[in-house]
């Protein structure tokens, strides 16, 4: 069984009794929340997953690294086109480079100047 984090309301059995109370004891939710000490959303949370067990936290996608080609290309473009911000400068080298992002470019912008 996998461990819970420190601020879960309900233990692992406690949510399959959940579910189980409401699925065929029909408990309604704001009871539901009386009997365990916990708010009605938490209950309707635990009510609507396939699983007791936590969903991971964990980012869906790898983080992407910054290439040393992207960041001399913000520079450049900047360099080229001064009045340009961040978002602009992402948008015009999102083509050659998939990892442009304004937030990105602003990172670069502010490390260099």
């Amino acid at each position: 069984m996998k461990k819970l984090h420190s601020n879960a309301a309900l233990t692992i059995p406690q949510r399959i009794e959940v579910k189980r109370l409401f699925e065929i004891e029909k408990v309604s939710v704001s009871e539901l929340a009386n009997r365990f000490c916990v708010g009605e959303s938490t209950i309707r949370k635990w009510i609507g997953r396939h699983s007791p067990e936590d969903k991971s936290s964990a980012p869906h996608q790898k983080r992407q690294v910054v290439t040393d080609d992207y960041r001399q290309a913000v520079i450049e473009y900047r360099k080229a086109q001064p009045t340009h911000g961040a978002r602009r400068i992402a948008f015009e080298l999102k083509a050659e480079y998939p990892i442009a992002h304004r937030g990105t470019a602003a990172i670069i912008l502010k490390k260099t100047i």
